[in-house]
């Protein structure tokens, strides 16, 4: 930390062309990595303020680099585009992704649609229930075996309900957005 102390004093005051006071000059003296730090400094200073030859870049080195880009330009120019995509004017593009967001919505509607009425003509559980336990033993089996074959629909059915809700409000909030627009 002191040596990164001493350093910053060494760079302020090289900075601003004043002397080091007594205190920071014998600390200088002391550490030899200060010393070396210096040194180094101040040869750096030095070149930064020599002034910059005026021809240091060749005279005709920008001409060769415009007529370097140039080529290049008209190069890319006569090359077909090697993506298809951007061979396509902006107006198909739009109606190619037009399009692709209306079938996602389609499929989604699709998806989410209700199918059927309320329950789809399946019977409830407890109405199943209720079949078994009060038929005769050998009406059991069919009745077993309805409710095993309904089984996804019936223990399906809060699902279903929730698809319903969501579909209604996906509805609703359809309506509202165009009926907000103007």
């Amino acid at each position: 930390m002191k040596n990164a102390l001493l350093k910053f004093v060494l760079s302020n005051a090289l900075n601003r062309g004043r002397p080091l006071s007594p205190f920071w000059r014998k600390l200088a003296e002391a550490s030899p990595d200060a010393a070396a730090f210096e040194r180094r400094a101040a040869e750096l200073d030095r070149r930064l303020r020599r002034p910059v030859p005026a021809d240091a870049a060749p005279a005709g080195l920008h001409a060769g680099i415009m007529r370097a880009v140039r080529e290049e330009q008209a190069e890319l120019l006569r090359t077909p585009q090697a993506s298809s995509a951007s061979s396509l004017s902006p107006v198909l593009r739009w109606a190619c992704a037009t399009a692709a967001v209306a079938l996602l919505g389609l499929a989604l509607w699709v998806a989410l649609r209700p199918w059927g009425g309320q329950g789809g003509g399946v019977p409830q559980a407890p109405e199943l229930v209720r079949r078994v336990e009060t038929a005769p033993l050998p009406c059991i089996s069919p009745l077993v075996e309805q409710l095993a074959s309904n089984s996804v629909a019936i223990l399906g059915a809060p699902v279903n309900r929730q698809i319903e809700d969501l579909s209604r409000d996906l509805r609703e909030t359809a309506q509202f957005l165009l009926a907000s627009l103007p």
